[in-house]
């Protein structure tokens, strides 16, 4: 199901998960708003509601805030809250976890830059390419997803 705007995801039923979403609106306002409020307060994405008092217009995706409080949390060294934050995320949406502790990135086949599939393998792709630079420069961050992947095998 195609949508028109980033912030209206649609899914026809629980059992289709699939939406297609449009990421050129206002996605660089998204991001930077997100970006600089992980790299400099951590403990306000750690919060459970810290990123969500952005205006409506600058909210971070569902995947950002999923995946961002267990970085942050790790950032504070809080790692019990990590672990269970991580491993929640991990549920919603597996394929991110195992993007980011992959070696090599390709592209997934049929990658479109402005359209993505909720829950796919282009989605995790697209999530690795955003903020798998905050995972890489949180020292051991990539180590401690790896332990947490291999652990829910």
């Amino acid at each position: 199901m195609e949508v028109p705007r980033r912030s209206q995801l649609e899914s026809t039923s629980k059992t289709s998960k699939i939406a297609v979403r449009n990421c050129q609106e206002s996605a660089g306002r998204n991001r930077t708003r997100h970006d600089s409020t992980m790299a400099s307060r951590p403990a306000t994405c750690a919060s459970k509601s810290g990123c969500e008092r952005n205006d409506s217009s600058t909210l971070p995706t569902v995947e950002q805030l999923v995946y961002g409080r267990p970085l942050a949390l790790f950032q504070l060294n809080r790692m019990t809250e990590a672990a269970k934050a991580f491993r929640r995320a991990k549920k919603v949406y597996p394929l991110i976890a195992a993007e980011l502790i992959k070696e090599t990135h390709v592209r997934p086949q049929g990658w479109q830059e402005d359209r993505i599939t909720l829950g796919g393998a282009d989605q995790a792709y697209a999530y690795w390419k955003e903020f798998g630079k905050f995972w890489r420069k949180t020292t051991g961050a990539i180590a401690f997803v790896a332990k947490i992947v291999s652990e829910m095998r």
